[in-house]
């Protein structure tokens, strides 16, 4: 039994082609850092440096990232009041992670 699909538009190759890259980098969680390229010190850096640009995007622009990934807009805020707490989560996260990140038993 086939499924009988349209084809996708080039925008939305693009972004699965960026998913699928996000989800290659997981593999870097079951890695142990070797600090070839880049300090265990750089790359948190960097990583707290992108996570924050994502975090501010969706703490300060909620109702443009929901339009851009759902057809309709929400019948309640529910879907706006989630993009803004989880970009303060995010935030918290970062936090944290800086709070961590000079003990050095935190990122072996």
């Amino acid at each position: 039994m086939m499924i009988d699909t349209k084809p996708l538009p080039a925008d939305a190759k693009g972004r699965m082609l960026l998913s699928y890259v996000g989800y290659l980098g997981i593999i870097g969680a079951f890695v142990a850092p070797k600090e070839t390229y880049l300090s265990v010190k750089y790359a948190i850096r960097f990583m707290k440096i992108i996570y924050a640009g994502f975090c501010t995007l969706f703490f300060f622009l909620p109702d443009q990232f929901y339009s851009d990934n759902f057809a309709k807009p929400p019948k309640d805020n529910f879907g706006r009041l989630f993009m803004v707490m989880f970009g303060y989560l995010g935030f918290a996260v970062i936090y944290l992670i800086h709070l961590a990140k000079d003990n050095p038993g935190t990122f072996p």
